[in-house]
């Protein structure tokens, strides 16, 4: 009975190692820091001001993207929450934002773009493209958001640098007139660090039970054997 204990209590050991290690996520942390700069002929958006400096951040897992060949040049929409901080004007911060991400293939020119709708209802748009974008061929500093290929591979890495010479802003729309009511150059860096986190298969959490459950019953027969 002393062996049979010892292999059971093993196997319960060895299942919830198996169960912590069974599955791992491997989520993609965002980063941004830029600056704007005024377009000439175009206002600044109520969400930036010629001057003021940010941050952007948001996460995505690595499997967002599916297994689908890439065929445009820019990912379906992915829901995210992100927080943007405005170091220069506190107040136009917006923590904990609901948008939409889509990343750029290496042949789409350019990082990602977020969307969301701001508290005066008008829609922006942050739209990250990296330094050269429009030089040809585009160098490596304009890598895409995310590799072609099948399953497609988000991109981690960087600094990116962003040229505030391109199509690197944040653009305000007016949805009743669709029409665009201003938009800031953004100058500055983004980066993409990835970080894995374990999570436990709920077939091995069933395993690690069920050993517990045999481990509990035999015991239970014991002390039960042992007072009568």
């Amino acid at each position: 009975m002393r062996k049979l204990l010892t292999i059971l209590a093993l196997l319960g050991v060895s299942t919830g190692v198996a169960a912590l290690t069974a599955r791992a996520d491997t989520t993609i942390a965002y980063g941004v820091e830029g600056t704007f700069s005024a377009i000439p002929g175009f206002p600044s958006t109520s969400q930036s001001n010629d001057g003021d400096s940010f941050t952007l951040t948001f996460s995505v897992d690595s499997g967002v993207l599916g297994t689908s060949a890439i065929g445009n040049s820019m990912s379906p929409g992915v829901p995210v929450t992100f927080t943007y901080t405005d170091i220069t004007t506190p107040g136009l911060s917006l923590p904990n934002q609901s948008g939409i991400v889509n990343f750029f293939t290496t042949d789409g020119g350019g990082l990602f773009s977020v969307t969301f709708t701001g508290p005066n209802g008008n829609i922006f748009m942050f739209e990250l493209m990296g330094l050269g974008c429009f030089d040809m061929p585009i160098p490596a500093s304009c890598v895409g958001g995310f590799t072609d290929g099948t399953p497609p591979v988000l991109t981690t890495g960087g600094p990116f640098a962003l040229d505030d010479t391109g199509f690197a802003f944040l653009g305000e729309f007016d949805p009743s007139t669709d029409n665009a009511l201003g938009g800031d150059n953004i100058s500055g860096t983004v980066t993409a660090t990835p970080s894995t986190t374990t999570v436990p298969e709920p077939s091995s959490l069933m395993l690690l039970g069920s050993g517990f459950l045999a481990l509990g019953g035999i015991a239970r027969k014991r002390l039960i054997a042992r007072f009568n």
